[in-house]
């Protein structure tokens, strides 16, 4: 099977917003990205092929404003070529990092069988 990219990052950032979303003292999430656009199918309505990502994203989302409706989610667009300090932090920090899980699901576990 093929991957493209936005659907790479769409599951990156679903794997990371289901893990922040399941940790109930979390009352900010500050998503950066270099790939606006990827960002930006999160919300789209029509129909596309890697929609799953989409609907347990806004799923994850819901859950994280209905515990408080003073939850707050950004979202920033940082090209990696400006080269900023806590993008490369960040980028660095995760080729180092383990996470596992908090929930896993056969959708994830599918996804990494098609990735490998």
């Amino acid at each position: 099977m093929n991957i493209n990219s936005t659907e790479v990052e769409l599951f990156a950032i679903r794997y990371g917003i289901d893990q922040v979303t399941k940790l109930h003292d979390t009352l900010k999430i500050v998503i950066i990205t270099d790939t606006i656009s990827a960002m930006k199918q999160i919300f789209d309505t029509l129909i596309y092929s890697y929609q799953i990502h989409s609907i347990v994203i806004l799923k994850s989302f819901r859950e994280f404003f209905n515990r408080n409706p003073h939850n707050s989610i950004s979202f920033w667009d940082c090209s990696d070529s400006i080269k900023w300090f806590l993008y490369i932090l960040v980028g660095n920090e995760l080729k180092y990092i383990k996470i596992n899980s908090i929930l896993p699901s056969r959708i994830l576990w599918k996804f990494n069988r098609k990735v490998l």
